[in-house]
């Protein structure tokens, strides 16, 4: 991690609570980046929490809202319905790029993320559909 990021640590806490839209989140830097995002040697951004989880130096696996990510979920407590939207953001370009050419759907791409928040059901169920009614109009 940066030391520009553990700098933001020290100063705002492990998360900070945003008025809008009325929440904890991860805290961000000035340019809106994640203090948790690192960059590999490749130019590849990676979460510091997940890479430490995934070596097996923690055992807390990163919030579900950064696992999905760039999918945002949208949940309205009164009606129980949740939409899932794509947060579109330069940061993801080259991921954009790759999945693309190995025309991957990004529900595919955050599928570990979509199991781990709705279960294997859910995801097979999308994934039928998908097949379905999507994946026929691509070809």
């Amino acid at each position: 991690m940066s030391a520009s990021s553990r700098k933001v640590l020290q100063e705002q806490g492990l998360s900070t609570f945003y008025d809008e839209p009325k929440y904890d989140g991860t805290p961000l830097h000035s340019d809106g980046r994640c203090v948790y995002l690192i960059v590999d040697e490749r130019g590849i951004a990676k979460c510091s929490i997940e890479k430490a989880f995934e070596e097996g130096l923690t055992d807390f696996q990163k919030p579900i809202s950064c696992h999905l990510y760039p999918v945002r979920m949208n949940e309205n407590e009164l009606t129980g319905f949740a939409a899932m939207n794509y947060d579109q953001w330069d940061i993801c370009s080259e991921a954009c790029q790759l999945g693309e050419e190995l025309k991957m759907p990004l529900f595919r791409f955050v599928q570990q993320a979509i199991i781990r928040k709705y279960g294997q059901l859910f995801f097979e169920e999308m994934d039928k559909y998908y097949e379905r009614y999507y994946h026929l109009e691509a070809q």
